[in-house]
């Protein structure tokens, strides 16, 4: 597994703890890191989890909005925590971190799903990062035509 992926997938457990505990404190971040060890913690890109993960905290409701209008209304607590997890991460790198390319977040998001989710949560992650990426490049061009204007 790659440096970036066993970063993604460790801030994903974060945020799935964090999402469980209804804590999203840096002392939550930093007792899970100490849980994870020396060693895992030696092998994460700690710049990139770092990076994410301030964007998660900072933008949380935003993401969940993001997510609540993709999955045409379904309330944040009908979706699995592990899926919501997921998703937070992957809207955070498509949002924010403009030098990742989307098809990677979202393959990698969907690989987690196959790993962590459940049977349909691949194509459940897949169908709210698609709608959302679309509406942001939608909000993008129209952004651009009105620049050229």
């Amino acid at each position: 597994m790659n440096r970036r992926t066993r970063t993604r997938e460790t801030l994903m457990q974060l945020l799935y703890q964090m999402t469980l505990l209804n804590d999203f404190s840096e002392n939550s971040e930093q007792e899970f890191l100490e849980e994870c060890g020396d060693e895992l913690v030696s092998k994460l890109d700690k710049d990139y989890f770092n990076l994410v993960l301030s964007f998660v905290r900072s933008h949380r409701e935003e993401l969940d909005a993001a997510v609540t209008e993709a999955s045409d209304n379904w309330k944040i607590q009908r979706i699995s925590r592990v899926d919501l997890a997921i998703l937070r991460l992957s809207i955070a790198e498509i949002l924010y971190v403009p030098e990742l390319p989307v098809n990677v977040s979202i393959n990698e998001a969907v690989e987690m799903a196959k790993r962590f989710g459940s049977e349909k949560s691949p194509h459940f992650i897949n169908g709210i990062l698609g709608k959302i990426v679309r509406k942001q490049t939608d909000m993008d061009i129209r952004r651009n035509l009105r620049n050229e204007e």
